[in-house]
């Protein structure tokens, strides 16, 4: 009988974490079609085009990931305050509201360092044309930063209170579109080049990341008393987050780091 009652719980579990994964997994794979779709739509420009959007899809991506790894760290916080039935929402405000903070600083360095990326890729003795065309790319690119970061904040913080279906479909909906907005600012008559796949993302990140405040707000998964947490409440909540994230992000740089380079 125990043994039974133990196998239900099995299969319980199980299903329960798939139900949160599986949405998480299909969000992360329309993430990537996004960015071979640009690849794709670059391709048809030249080579040259085609070699200057991979390189910076890869330092973009490396980039990104590195953040978001350290922000992934406010799930098991979350979890941690559902599971101890601490004041929850009070906990669950103050936890995203750090992590909003954090993204908005992270994204000020990070778009400064993406309007400066000829640079780096000058000394790292890149083609002179490929190098100004990924400087084109990742300046636009750069102004979808903030969006790619506290959208993150947003799907991190809806699968730890096991609402992911929403990010699946939010991220579903915007690789069907990101295809017609990147074509139409990349190959139409009305196209800028390898500038408007750059714009492209950044519009749809910033799509993405409406998509998922407006459900947050319409279910009222997350309170305007945020803005009226303690300044040191939000930076004692940061400290934690950066505690546990920065490990995930070192995992996240170590995995992206040799693919980055290697495209040098």
């Amino acid at each position: 009988m125990a043994h039974s009652l133990a196998a239900s719980a099995r299969v319980l579990e199980s299903k329960r974490l798939l139900a949160i994964a599986m949405p998480l997994a299909v969000a992360q794979l329309a993430q990537m079609l996004m960015t071979i779709t640009a690849s794709l739509i670059l391709g048809r420009l030249d080579s040259v085009a085609l070699a200057a959007g991979g390189l910076s899809t890869s330092l973009t991506a490396f980039i990104a990931l590195i953040a978001q790894g350290i922000l992934a760290s406010l799930q098991p916080l979350i979890a941690q305050a559902r599971g101890q039935n601490r004041a929850v929402e009070a906990t669950q405000n103050q936890i995203v509201a750090a992590a909003l903070v954090m993204a908005a600083a992270v994204s000020i360095v990070l778009i400064v360092a993406l309007c400066n990326i000829e640079a780096l890729l000058s000394f790292a003795q890149v083609d002179s044309k490929v190098v100004k065309l990924a400087g084109a790319f990742c300046q636009a690119y750069a102004w979808g930063i903030p969006a790619i970061l506290c959208s993150a904040v947003l799907r991190y913080y809806l699968a730890a209170v096991e609402r992911a279906k929403v990010v699946m479909w939010t991220f579903f909906v915007a690789t069907l579109v990101y295809a017609p907005i990147s074509w139409l600012w990349v190959l139409s008559d009305y196209g800028i080049g390898i500038a408007g796949a750059g714009y492209a993302l950044s519009l749809n990140w910033w799509m993405i990341l409406l998509g998922l405040a407006l459900y947050c707000r319409r279910h009222q998964l997350l309170s305007t008393q945020m803005l009226s947490i303690p300044v040191g409440d939000v930076l004692a909540s940061a400290r934690a987050i950066f505690k546990l994230g920065w490990p995930i992000g070192g995992i996240y740089a170590a995995e992206m780091g040799l693919v980055s380079l290697s495209s040098l």
